[in-house]
C-alpha cells in the first residue's frame, strides 16, 4: 500500500479493507477503492463537490449491506454507494473522528460534540455528549466502549457508565 500511496501522491491515509478484499483508502481529497490484487486503484470519489475545503476522510466502514460510510473532518459522514454519495442528514458539519459498524446492524460515529448511533432503520440518536468521542470498540458481550478525552464510556442496553482516572485509568484521553 506504500506504494500506492506515494505513486498516487495520497499523502496521509486512513485505510480499511472491506468484506470483498478490497482496500479503501481515505485522504484529504476523497476515497479510492483498490481492487483486492492491488493492481489498480479507481478513480477518486468525491464526498461533496459544492463545498469550500477538502473533506479529510477520517474514518470510514462497511455498513451492512455494503455501502461504505465515510466520516470527514468538519463535513460529516457520507454513505457511498455505486449510485453516488449521500450525505447523513443530523451530522453534516460534524467534525468525526471515529466510525464503527456493531453486530445488531448498528452504525456509530464519534464526533466533536459526543457519539452517535445510526440503527438500521435509519433513526439517529445521539447517545453520549459533552465530550469528543475519539475511538469505539464493541466486546463480546455487544457493549460498546466509546474512548473520549475524558476516560471511557461503555454503552449496553441504552445505558452508559464512564470510567476515568478514578477507576484506574492512567491518563484520561482513551484513542484506541
Amino acid at each position: 500500500i506504500r506504494d500506492v500511496e506515494r505513486s498516487r501522491g495520497l499523502g496521509d491515509v486512513y485505510k480499511r479493507q472491506t468484506s470483498d478484499g478490497a482496500l479503501w483508502l481515505g485522504t484529504a481529497r476523497g476515497a479510492r477503492r483498490c481492487d483486492p490484487g492491488g493492481e489498480s486503484c479507481g478513480e477518486e470519489i468525491e464526498v461533496d463537490p459544492q463545498l469550500r475545503v477538502d473533506p479529510v476522510v477520517t474514518g470510514l466502514v462497511e455498513g451492512d449491506q455494503g455501502h461504505i460510510w465515510l466520516g470527514t473532518w468538519g463535513a460529516g459522514v457520507y454513505r457511498y454507494d455505486p449510485s453516488g454519495v449521500t450525505p447523513v442528514e443530523g451530522l453534516a458539519g460534524e467534525a468525526v473522528f471515529a466510525i464503527a459498524h456493531d453486530s445488531t446492524g448498528n452504525l456509530w460515529f464519534g464526533t466533536k460534540k459526543g457519539a452517535f448511533r445510526r440503527q438500521p432503520d435509519g433513526r439517529l440518536e445521539q447517545v453520549v455528549s459533552g465530550a469528543p468521542v475519539l475511538a469505539i470498540a464493541e466486546d463480546s458481550q455487544r457493549a460498546v466502549w466509546l474512548g473520549t478525552n475524558d476516560g471511557v464510556v461503555r454503552f449496553f442496553d441504552g445505558e452508559t457508565q464512564s470510567f476515568g482516572a478514578v477507576d484506574g485509568l492512567i491518563g484520561h484521553t482513551v484513542q484506541a
